[in-house]
């Protein structure tokens, strides 16, 4: 894939090609970078609506794929170093999507995915709980798989790998690793029907 890269460092944007990335897209885009070393990779033909990006740390790593429609007011935060992001190609998201990091962790969203409206991702519970001197709730990365539809207002957190071609109803919290070709609903999530296929 042929990539466009933006690269930070301390809020000091590079040049690409003749034109200043700062002037194209800080004002519809990226709203807060800070640190050292963050990039954000950008495949062809994405459309980013007004997407806000939030990185507080170093070393940090985006990757959108070729023809993604990340269409209005989603949001991508991330805090802390080393946390990675890859969103496949043709991926769709609706308005009000959230993608959460920290501690380092790994959202990676497969090709012809769908968000519904308000999804949330979220890799850590963002605050330490202690059990007798040690933590006992570390961040974990998130999988989702290939031709995922996650429907509005579900909920994916830490830990969860969800199978390819699978669906999550609307209003759903998932804790635990779903099948591929599956359809899960509830709070928390359960399987309600297997063996599924569905077009977009």
């Amino acid at each position: 894939m042929n990539r466009s890269t933006f690269l930070y460092n301390c809020k000091q944007c590079l040049r690409w090609g003749k034109k200043n990335l700062k002037q194209i897209f800080c004002s519809r885009m990226i709203r807060k970078i800070y640190g050292v070393g963050n990039e954000v990779l950008c495949g062809n033909n994405v459309s980013y609506g007004q997407l806000k990006i939030f990185i507080y740390g170093n070393h940090n790593k985006i990757v959108i794929g070729d023809n993604c429609n990340l269409k209005c007011t989603n949001t991508i935060f991330i805090q802390g170093d080393c946390n990675t992001i890859v969103i496949g190609q043709n991926v769709i998201f609706d308005q009000n999507v959230q993608l959460v990091l920290s501690e380092g962790t790994k959202v990676e969203i497969g090709d012809d995915c769908i968000f519904a409206d308000g999804v949330k991702i979220r890799t850590s519970d963002q605050h330490s709980i202690f059990n007798k001197g040690k933590k006992i709730n570390r961040g974990r990365d998130v999988i989702i798989g290939k031709h995922v539809w996650l429907g509005a207002s579900s909920v994916i957190m830490k830990g969860v790998n969800i199978g390819n071609g699978s669906i999550v109803g609307m209003c759903s919290l998932v804790t635990k690793n779903i099948p591929s070709n599956c359809v899960v609903a509830g709070i928390p999530s359960q399987i309600v029907k297997e063996d599924i296929y569905w077009e977009k």
